[in-house]
C-alpha cells in the first residue's frame, strides 16, 4: 500500500536542535524594520551633512560681518577724528592765529563757533598763551553734566571762558551765548586757579612742530572720556591751539552695530583701559581722589570681553576671529588694531556667540529630522500593506509546499503578485501540482492494475487446485496463502 502523508510529512521535517531557540520574525516586520532604518539613515546623515555646511557658510558670514564692522568703526572713528586732525593741521596757519584776545573778541572766534555747530563730537577750542593768558569756547549741546558744572542759564548752546592777567590778578570771566550766538549771561570775574602753561598738552606742544595727540583720558570738566589735541603757533605771540573731542558719539555708535542677538563690541588700549564701549557710562568710573577715572576691561565684569583680553595678552597683540570658551561656551572672539588714533595702541575687540548665527540652522536641522521621522511614521501603514501582500504571498507559497510534501495535490493555487521575483516564483507552482498529481494518478493506476492481475492469478489458481483434472499437478500448497482475499478494484 501507498505510503500515508502523515508518516511522509513526519519523515521530510528535521528534528529541532535543542539548546536556544533561533530568533524568528516575520517578513512584514522585517520589511518595515528595514524601511524605517533605512529611512533615518538616509535622512540623518543628509540633515547633518546640510547643517555642516551651512554652518560653515554662517560662520564664514559671521567674520564677514565682524570684518564689516571692524570697517565701520574704524571709518566712523576716522571720520571722528578726521575734523581734529584737520583743526591742527590748519588753524594754526590761518590769519589772526596767534593774536591775542581783547577780553571775548578774537579773530578766529566764529570759526570756531561754527566748527562746533558742524561737528558736535568736538567739545572745546581753545588758546594758552606763553603769559599765561587763556581763551577757551565750549558747546554746551545736551550735556547736561557741562550744564550743571558751569551754572549755564536756559537757552546757553556756547560757553566762553577767558583768564588774563587784570590788576596783577589772573582772574576767569565766563559768557554765555545762544544758538544765535547772542549773549545771554555773564559770570562775575573769579581768581583763576588754572595755568595753561602748567598743563600737558601746552607743555608738549611747545617742544616741537607737529600734532600732538594725547592717550583717551577723563575730562574732569565733564567726567567723560575724550582726547585732546594740540600744535604750536608761531608769530608774535607765541601759543598754543588745543582742540577736546569727547568719545562718547563713538560709543553710541558702537551701540548703534549689532553682531549677532548678543555680541559684545568695545575699543580698549594695549593697558586694558576702555576707549569705547556702547553704554558710555561705563568708560569712567570713580578714582581713589574721587575725581572720574578711566575704567579698564576688568572693571566691565563681562567675562567674555575679560576672555577677550586674556587671549590679546597672550597672542601679544591683535588676533583675527578665533574661538575662545568662556565658563564652558565656545566664542568668536577678534582684536583689531585701531591706527586711527595714531598711536597703534588701540584695539577693537568683538566677542560673539556662534549660536547666534548657527542656532537657527541647528533647529532646522532638528526640524528636518523630526519631519524626516514623522514622514517615515506616516508611511508605516502603506509599507504594512506592501509587507503584508508580500509575506501572504510567501505564506501561500509555504502552504503550498508543505501540502506538496504531505502530497496532497487536490490545491489549485494561482498566485499572481506585483513583484517580479515572488511572481517568477510562484508561476510554475501550478503546473508542477498539476504535473505531480498526474503522475500520483498514473502511480495509482498501474498499483491497482497490478494488484488486479495478482488477484486473478490467484483466483485461477486456487480454482486450478480444487479441479480434480489438476490435483496431481500441485502437489504441494498454493504460494499463497489460503485465507488471502484478492482485491480486484482500487479506488483512486
Amino acid at each position: 500500500m501507498p505510503p500515508s502523508p502523515e508518516g511522509s510529512a513526519s519523515q521530510a521535517t528535521a528534528p529541532e536542535r535543542p539548546g536556544r531557540r533561533p530568533l524568528r520574525f516575520s517578513a512584514r516586520a522585517a520589511f518595515i524594520a528595514a524601511a524605517f532604518v533605512f529611512g533615518l539613515l538616509l535622512a540623518a546623515p543628509l540633515a547633518w551633512f546640510n547643517y555642516a555646511r551651512n554652518t560653515d557658510a554662517a560662520l564664514e558670514v559671521a567674520a564677514d560681518l565682524a570684518r564689516q564692522t571692524g570697517d565701520l568703526v574704524a571709518l566712523r572713528t576716522r571720520l571722528l577724528i578726521q575734523p581734529l586732525n584737520f583743526l591742527g593741521e590748519h588753524v594754526p596757519l590761518l590769519p589772526g592765529a596767534d593774536a591775542r584776545p581783547a577780553g571775548f573778541a578774537h579773530p578766529l572766534l566764529p570759526i570756531f563757533l561754527d566748527l562746533l555747530t558742524d561737528n558736535p563730537q568736538i567739545y572745546a577750542l581753545y588758546f594758552g598763551y606763553d603769559n599765561g593768558d587763556f581763551l577757551q569756547v565750549i558747546s554746551l549741546g545736551g550735556n547736561v553734566g557741562v550744564r550743571r558744572s558751569l551754572r549755564a542759564p536756559h537757552g546757553a548752546a556756547y560757553a566762553l571762558r577767558r583768564i588774563a592777567l587784570e590788576g596783577g590778578r589772573r582772574l576767569e570771566r565766563w559768557r554765555f551765548l545762544d544758538a544765535a550766538r547772542r549773549a545771554v549771561a555773564e559770570a562775575p570775574a573769579s581768581p583763576a586757579a588754572y595755568d595753561p602753561r602748567t598743563r600737558p598738552w601746552y607743555a608738549a606742544a611747545m617742544q616741537m612742530d607737529g600734532i600732538l595727540r594725547s592717550r583717551p583720558y577723563v575730562f574732569s570738566s565733564t567726567g567723560a572720556l575724550g582726547v585732546t589735541l594740540s600744535r604750536r603757533v608761531r608769530g608774535a605771540h607765541p601759543a598754543v591751539f588745543g582742540a577736546d573731542m569727547t568719545l562718547e558719539s563713538l560709543s553710541r555708535f558702537l551701540a548703534d552695530q549689532k553682531i549677532g542677538a548678543s555680541g559684545t563690541l568695545f575699543i580698549f588700549d594695549s593697558g586694558g583701559d576702555l576707549v569705547g564701549h556702547p553704554d558710555p557710562a561705563k568708560l569712567s568710573r570713580p578714582g581713589a581722589d574721587g575725581k572720574p577715572a578711566r575704567a579698564s576691561v576688568q572693571s566691565l565684569g563681562d567675562p567674555r570681553a575679560a576672555a577677550l583680553f586674556k587671549r590679546f595678552r597672550e597672542r601679544g597683540g591683535g588676533f583675527g576671529l578665533s574661538r575662545v570658551t568662556v565658563a564652558g561656551e565656545s566664542l568668536l572672539a577678534q582684536a583689531r588694531q585701531m591706527e586711527e588714533f595714531g598711536s597703534g595702541q588701540v584695539y577693537l575687540g568683538l566677542a560673539l556667540r556662534p549660536e547666534d548665527f548657527t542656532g537657527a540652522l541647528a533647529k532646522t536641522r532638528d526640524q528636518s529630522l523630526l519631519f524626516a521621522l514623522a514622514l517615515i511614521i506616516v508611511a508605516v501603514p502603506g509599507l504594512a500593506l506592501l509587507a503584508g501582500r508580500f509575506s501572504r504571498s510567501m505564506h501561500s507559497l509555504a502552504e503550498e509546499a508543505d501540502r506538496i510534501r504531505g502530497l496532497k495535490m487536490d490545491s489549485g493555487l494561482c498566485l499572481r503578485s506585483h513583484i517580479d521575483e515572488v511572481d517568477a516564483w510562484a508561476r510554475p507552482w501550478p503546473a508542477c501540482a498539476a504535473r505531480w498529481r498526474a503522475s500520483a494518478a498514473t502511480c495509482r493506476a498501474r498499483w491497482c492494475a497490478s494488484s488486479s492481475r495478482r488477484a486473478r492469478t490467484r483466483s485461477r489458481a486456487a480454482s486450478a487446485a480444487k479441479s480434480p483434472c489438476c490435483s496431481r499437478t500441485w502437489r504441494t500448497s498454493p504460494p499463497w496463502p489460503s485465507t488471502s482475499r484478492p482485491r480486484t478494484s482500487c479506488r483512486p
